[in-house]
């Protein structure tokens, strides 16, 4: 009563996925869901999918639409000390100020796994050098289970604090070789100590599937009885604060921005974003050749579609054409290039 009842896991009921839904032989360091991020060193290899896998409303007293899945297509049956797959959330410092230096926390969350016996939570800084692991079990093959795991925040080391960096680090571990081993539910300096000797390979087996859903972290020595989560709205925007994504697929040549010829075979013009972002971002894009110049005599598809200097609010964009088809000072718009695939992503993700 007159506690602290938020969500400091943004998009835990995983309704955002910007770059698609399913991810074939994902590679380590990829962003699937919008801040959930996919770590792995070794021979295993995973698909990660949205699923509609979740648990009931029986069981968890919340509906939730999708889940996040990791299918082991490829095995690692003899994991490395330097093996690990799994997930990881990147709390941003600012956010973490509330929960940092001796505060009770509680993490909470419903887990399916094909493999059963120990898991470990990974918590860390972002230099990696304070770190605690902690188990928790999976009781029954592919069962949606709740776990709970309440620990507190680490009084000691550096902890970013600030928007710039990453406050907070949290770990689902499916698999670890023992140059990560730590102890249990122990703060340590001892380096990325972010699981225990105790934690199962799940890559073992093609079999292996492991899914995610109503990922929480409160403040407190227990979580809401539901899970707590943001309307959809304001999920939107939190995660536009990180990454927001411009999928051009509404009609053929739609428009992505304005722009000016500044030669007869350059333009340039800028994309403001729907929010201000974290911090300036990474710009990524589909094809050039998904891209159209057109300068109001003449609409030819680019050979050179990049990012000039992106803020936290808008990308200037520099176009070109292989020929000199445009007349320099036109005013002119960029369109997407028929019914091509065409985007546009910022990325101020950590």
């Amino acid at each position: 009563s007159g506690g602290d009842l938020r969500n400091f896991i943004i998009d835990g009921d995983f309704t955002q996925w910007p770059e698609g839904t399913s991810f074939a032989a994902v590679a380590n360091a990829v962003y699937t869901s919008a801040l959930f991020k996919y770590r792995k060193s070794g021979a295993m290899v995973h698909t990660v999918s949205r699923d509609t896998d979740v648990p009931t409303y029986a069981q968890s007293g919340h509906s939730s639409k999708y889940s996040l899945k990791m299918d082991c297509t490829t095995v690692d049956s003899s994991i490395a000390s330097g093996d690990w797959a799994g997930y990881i959330y990147h709390i941003t410092g600012s956010d973490y100020t509330h929960l940092h230096g001796g505060a009770t926390c509680t993490l909470n969350f419903w887990v399916k796994a094909t493999k059963t016996g120990v898991y470990t939570i990974g918590l860390q800084n972002r230099s990696n050098d304070r770190t605690m692991p902690i188990e928790y079990t999976v009781s029954s093959s592919d069962t949606w289970e709740e776990k709970s795991i309440t620990f507190v925040t680490d009084t000691t080391g550096t902890w970013d604090l600030d928007e710039t960096q990453e406050g907070f680090k949290i770990h689902f571990i499916v698999a670890s070789g023992s140059g990560f081993d730590g102890t249990n539910n122990t703060w340590s300096s001892g380096g990325a100590a972010f699981s225990t000797s105790s934690q199962v390979n799940a890559t073992d087996s093609t079999s292996n599937n492991f899914w995610l859903s109503q990922v929480g972290l409160y403040k407190g020595s227990s979580a809401p009885s539901t899970f707590l989560g943001e309307p959809i709205t304001t999920v939107r925007n939190q995660v536009d604060y990180y990454v927001q994504r411009y999928n051009y697929d509404e009609t053929s040549g739609e428009r992505v921005c304005i722009a000016a010829c500044t030669g007869t075979n350059g333009m340039t013009g800028f994309v403001p974003f729907r929010a201000a972002m974290r911090s300036a971002p990474a710009i990524t894009t589909s094809a050039v050749s998904t891209f159209n110049g057109y300068d109001g005599i003449q609409i030819v598809v680019c050979n050179v579609f990049q990012s000039l200097h992106a803020t936290k609010h808008n990308v200037l964009l520099n176009i070109t054409q292989a020929g000199t088809n445009w007349t320099d000072g036109n005013g002119a718009q960029v369109t997407r290039a028929g019914t091509s695939t065409s985007f546009i992503m910022a990325s101020a993700r950590h």
